[in-house]
């Protein structure tokens, strides 16, 4: 008699377990040290960041990126002026036209008078597929910082990338 209740009951909670989900949200920065513009004011830089200890890589559902922050840290001569974008690509990627490599966030023109100086970037629509391979595979991703600036430039910054991940619970 409780064997034609359990099995049932067991049954309905692995349905309801399996459509759980629950939620985190992790950040990966991006640290680029003596990036120097071209001749023509443009700069390009790249950073390899690692998301291999992320908690439940190995039960991704989605990925959301919440947020970016870009700091300039330092600069050779201020005021700096100048208009940005941050991409991401897989792993061995070595320029924003490589297979895969997706726009995720730009900025105008912004002029920094001091350092540190933080600067607005707007949200791209690029795909997070890029940072989800990576927690399925290896762990390993770029990010790329490009743009150009006013005048010739070397400088620093900081970028993260604030990422939500909704997994599966079963």
């Amino acid at each position: 008699m409780l064997r034609g209740t359990i099995i049932p009951a067991l049954a309905m909670l692995g349905l309801f377990l399996s459509g759980c989900t629950g939620s985190t949200e992790f950040s990966v920065t991006g640290e680029f040290y003596g990036v120097s513009t071209t001749a023509n004011q443009q700069y390009s830089a790249i950073y390899t960041a690692d998301v291999s200890d992320t908690d439940h890589a190995d039960k991704v559902k989605s990925l959301e990126l919440v947020g970016i922050d870009a700091t300039l840290t330092r600069a050779t001569s201020l005021p700096m002026t100048g208009s940005g974008a941050i991409w991401i690509g897989p792993s061995g990627s070595t320029s924003t036209t490589s297979a895969g490599v997706v726009q995720v966030g730009s900025w105008p023109t912004h002029t920094s008078s001091a350092v540190p100086d933080s600067i607005a970037v707007t949200l791209g629509s690029g795909s997070l597929s890029v940072i989800e391979d990576a927690l399925k595979g290896n762990g390993i991703f770029v990010v790329f910082l490009t743009g150009t600036t006013t005048t010739s430039q070397n400088f620093d910054a900081n970028v993260v990338l604030h990422v939500k991940l909704t997994y599966n619970i079963i």
